[in-house]
């Protein structure tokens, strides 16, 4: 009776745990680069909320005219472009920290922090970053 009862207890809050890292979801983020090469991302987070878009005016990408969704739930490194620095993933939708075009783009819940300067989200707004 015993056995079974921490059974029952162990498997029961395994799966409270699981359903409270992923009950938000992940960030996604969708990498593109207009006719000139000139990048710019996409950031969402729906059960926050959260869609904003950063343009980099001066920055430029080798491919051109692309958009490329990517889901950052599991541990994500390949980016179209830019460079991945850091992901916790403990409970989603967790924090991001990208390398892209000379600037540090840190997504977490609770604010956007670019080159160390916290920014408040405000869904739907477009930033224009300068070039570096």
């Amino acid at each position: 009776m015993t056995f079974a009862l921490t059974v029952v207890v162990y498997l029961g809050g395994f799966y409270w745990v699981e359903h409270r890292r992923n009950v938000k979801g992940p960030w996604e983020i969708v990498f593109a680069a207009d006719a000139s090469g000139q990048p710019s991302l996409r950031i969402t987070q729906a059960t926050l909320g959260i869609s904003e878009k950063l343009v980099f005016p001066g920055g430029q990408v080798g491919r051109t005219n692309f958009s490329q969704p990517v889901k950052f739930g599991e541990m994500t490194t390949n980016l179209p472009f830019g460079e991945f620095v850091f992901q916790d993933p403990l409970y989603l939708p967790g924090d991001i920290t990208l390398r892209l075009c000379g600037h540090q783009i840190e997504a977490i819940p609770r604010t956007l922090i670019i080159d160390k300067t916290e920014r408040p989200w405000q869904p739907g707004a477009e930033i224009t970053l300068p070039s570096r």
